[in-house]
């Protein structure tokens, strides 16, 4: 791991369109996850 920038689990350095929206995809999702969790508990 010598790439010191964010998505150092990316092997790929120029990803193609198909696996970006793959990626952002994954990253949209987690993110929602995430921030339902959150709203979740402040709701309580």
């Amino acid at each position: 791991m010598s790439g010191g920038g964010p998505g150092t689990s990316c092997t790929n350095a120029n990803p193609n369109a198909t696996e970006r929206a793959r990626v952002n995809q994954l990253w949209a999702n987690g993110l929602a996850a995430a921030m339902d969790k959150a709203l979740e508990k402040s709701g309580r």
